[in-house]
């Protein structure tokens, strides 16, 4: 009984450091993308697979990702160059209109025991990053 209280424990231990571990990965691909927006010109597609590839591609170091794991709302990009004048925000929704950011999300399986358990479910890590609009490269210059 004690050794598999003792499994369980090191599996949970484990299974959480993955999970953290990811977050981290997304947390850093989200400022990456944040990046892009500021130094670059470039667009919203080219912007996600830049992130794409930097999570999973065949250049990314260390450990990668499942591209194939990301589905089409799970890279949301929002490229906003364009400065506003005064910025006064009455509600979390008038912050999406003044600023350019990247929101990653990521799913995972439940182990066995648990998926049964929540009925099939996928949990989520996800990771964001924000810029003020208007800020970074609209041009050929920096």
């Amino acid at each position: 009984m004690l050794f598999v209280t003792f499994t369980m424990i090191v599996f949970a231990i484990g299974w959480f450091s993955r999970v953290l571990l990811t977050r981290q990965q997304l947390l850093m691909a989200a400022r990456y993308g944040t990046d892009l927006i500021v130094y670059t010109t470039l667009n919203t597609e080219q912007v996600k697979n830049e992130i794409k590839d930097y999570l999973g591609g065949r250049e990314a170091v260390g450990r990668k990702l499942d591209i194939d794991n990301f589905k089409n709302n799970d890279i949301n990009v929002i490229i906003n160059r364009e400065k506003s004048d005064s910025i006064r925000i009455y509600s979390f929704d008038e912050v999406k209109n003044y600023s350019s950011y990247v929101e990653l999300r990521y799913g995972f399986n439940l182990p066995p025991i648990i998926n049964k358990a929540a009925g099939g479910r996928r949990f989520y890590v996800s990771a964001r990053s924000e810029v003020l609009a208007g800020t970074g490269c609209k041009g050929d210059s920096y």
